[in-house]
């Protein structure tokens, strides 16, 4: 009971401030006080000269970069986001294609596709150190971007490397289980 009562003070208190709030007048204006101007967006609505200054100027916007290349972006971090984005809609990984490192530094270029006995095929990669390295192709091909494969260099560096007459044998398993391997966990 003595709850229900409270409930019912508090209502009617609430609504009697909010009706009195409604039905007082403003305070009177004192006619010699300076009375706020209209907002304006223009350089005169500027506070301090500066501004005004500032904002008279007609300085045009900077123009919409319409280069879709990875070269066309502003920072590392954007090309390297747009060489991922790109990697999206490779092409076919051809011999004589380069190989690059995300700054742009060639690693190597593309000597062969080599098929697998499986569905599977490998890019064989002579490296700008003499070495021959082959990327599982899937691996390579993800990584395309403005006809060029982009991997990173530590991990070009450091992948299973081949002879010449390991690459001629072709059925040879033992070096495709280390390539595949090494790529699923430096994936590029």
């Amino acid at each position: 009971m003595r709850v229900r009562d409270t409930c019912i003070l508090l209502a009617t208190w609430g609504l009697t401030c909010t009706a009195l709030a409604q039905t007082q007048s403003p305070p009177a204006q004192n006619p010699g006080a300076a009375q706020p101007a209209p907002q304006s967006s223009g350089p005169a609505a500027a506070s301090s000269p500066h501004q005004r200054n500032v904002t008279g100027r007609g300085t045009p916007e900077a123009a919409t970069n319409e280069n879709a290349n990875p070269t066309g972006a502003s920072s590392p971090h954007q090309r390297d986001s747009t060489r991922l984005a790109e990697a999206g809609r490779a092409g076919r990984v051809s011999s004589g294609m380069m190989v690059d490192d995300r700054s742009g530094q060639t690693l190597g270029t593309v000597a062969d596709v080599v098929p697998a006995k499986s569905a599977h095929r490998y890019v064989v990669v002579n490296g700008s150190d003499g070495r021959t390295t082959p990327v599982p192709y899937d691996v390579a091909s993800s990584m395309m971007a403005a006809g060029k494969i982009v991997l990173d260099r530590t991990a070009f560096e450091q992948a299973p490397k081949i002879s010449q007459s390991e690459l001629s044998r072709g059925s040879s398993a033992s070096w495709r289980k280390k390539v595949d391997r090494y790529w699923r966990k430096h994936p590029g």
